[in-house]
């Protein structure tokens, strides 16, 4: 039996595939070798010279999930693990469990079957802020009960950092649905000019982040992304109890996982990688003139990124929105919640002149000037301790109190609600 010799075009064909192979070879150990030359060169860019902070706070996952009109959601029911590390250890372990079977903040809302009157409250973290149980929306309810002898069910849709347009675009969806007797739009000051973003769980270069983003993808652009929270699975609930005290590779990685997510997002430095496979140090070289040009400092997209429009019938589909709002059948009512800086030098608003024409187009679109909470509401003697801490402004469960007292008092003073002296209320726009 004669033995089969390689045709011509297979001998060809594996010349071929051995001079690619080659090739391949040689360019991987060229980039190999030029790497390490760069290394050389420049140790300082592959150094991360960035101090931890004394207090660090990681979440084993998002708390946000994407949603194209509305920004984002929460997960009805979601349960989020919260680990904080100090001084190289675990310190503290906590769950985030307010979110409930509506997707909103805090203990569900329809306590009555048949109640007289209901409100939905949109809103931004101010309206969403929680502490025992209680956000403000929950306190207005109670007030409300309590100074008309009337009941109530409050919604809160309050949603953290969210502007105007996000406050809309959710009353547009809800208020048909829903069909509540009056909405309120409960802003502060800087959520006058805020933009449209986006917020979305996603899985970038195999691990897990809680981005903030300017596009309205589930996956979006990292550069055009910023980290929400510092996200590390790892670090779940579980995990954190049974480290308590301690250090494992888990909180080495959290502190990894930190510097590279959120201590460099402020200068917007970028360590280099020798083992990146993203990237082509070579190619870089070539083409950009910079084998790091991945590792440049960039400016990433803000938490709260702002519009530069000067009113909001210049933003695309913004007046179409407040037209469905208004029509609705829905009564609206603005509310401007002052926060702790406008209310020491007592005044409702600090506000920019931009804010200013965007606040008075607002108006114009309602044919309302928003109720003011100043003029409604007596604040403490002791004032800072309507805030979360001394540089959080955000409201205590006192400051709750004051907001939900504030905005209580504008709806019965002004008619909107039903009383023993009034059974029925001041039709606004919205309700024909």
């Amino acid at each position: 039996m004669s033995e089969k010799r390689p045709t011509r075009a297979g001998a060809i064909a594996g010349t071929i595939l051995l001079a690619a192979i080659s090739v391949v070879l040689g360019l991987l150990l060229c980039e190999i070798g030029y790497r390490a030359f760069v290394y050389a060169q420049q140790p300082e860019r592959f150094e991360d010279r960035t101090e931890l902070p004394d207090s660090i706070s990681v979440y084993d996952r998002s708390l946000w999930h994407f949603d194209e009109r509305h920004g984002y959601i929460y997960p009805p029911g979601v349960e989020v693990g919260v680990t904080t590390v100090e001084d190289g250890v675990v310190a503290s372990c906590g769950v985030i469990s307010y979110i409930n079977a509506q997707g909103n903040v805090g203990p569900p809302m329809d306590l009555h079957a048949d109640p007289d009157f209901t409100i939905a409250v949109f809103g931004d973290s101010w309206t969403a802020a929680y502490d025992r149980g209680k956000t403000w929306p929950h306190l207005l309810q109670e007030r409300l009960e309590e100074r008309t002898g009337r009941s109530f069910n409050v919604y809160n849709f309050g949603r953290d950092g969210t502007g105007l347009i996000h406050m809309m675009r959710q009353a547009e969806e809800q208020l048909p649905k829903l069909k509540p007797d009056l909405a309120i739009i409960a802003f502060i000051t800087d959520d006058i000019d805020r933009q449209m973003f986006w917020r979305t769980e996603a899985q970038i270069d195999g691990e897990l982040r809680a981005l903030t983003t300017l596009d309205p993808k589930p996956v979006p652009d990292p550069a055009r992304s910023s980290d929400t929270v510092v996200v590390v699975a790892d670090a779940s609930h579980d995990w954190c109890t049974r480290t308590m005290g301690k250090r494992d590779e888990t909180v080495e990685k959290i502190e990894r996982v930190y510097r590279q997510r959120k201590a460099n997002a402020a200068s917007g430095q970028v360590t280099a990688s020798l083992t990146t496979l993203a990237h082509s140090y070579i190619w870089n070289q070539v083409v950009e003139g910079d084998p790091l040009a991945f590792a440049r400092p960039r400016f990433r997209a803000s938490q709260n990124p702002r519009i530069s429009a000067w009113g909001f019938e210049e933003l695309e589909g913004f007046p179409e929105t407040v037209a469905a709002v208004l029509a609705s059948g829905v009564p609206v009512r603005l509310v401007h919640l002052a926060i702790y800086p406008e209310i020491l030098e007592g005044r409702e608003y600090l506000i920019s002149a931009q804010q200013q024409r965007l606040l008075d187009s607002l108006h114009a679109m309602f044919g309302q000037e928003a109720a003011m909470t100043l003029p409604h509401a007596d604040p403490p003697d002791d004032l800072m301790s309507i805030n979360k801490s001394e540089t959080d402004f955000h409201p205590s469960l006192r400051g709750m109190e004051f907001y939900g007292d504030a905005v209580a008092d504008i709806l019965i003073d002004e008619g909107l609600v039903p009383t023993r002296e009034n059974p029925a209320p001041t039709a606004l726009p919205g309700g024909g």
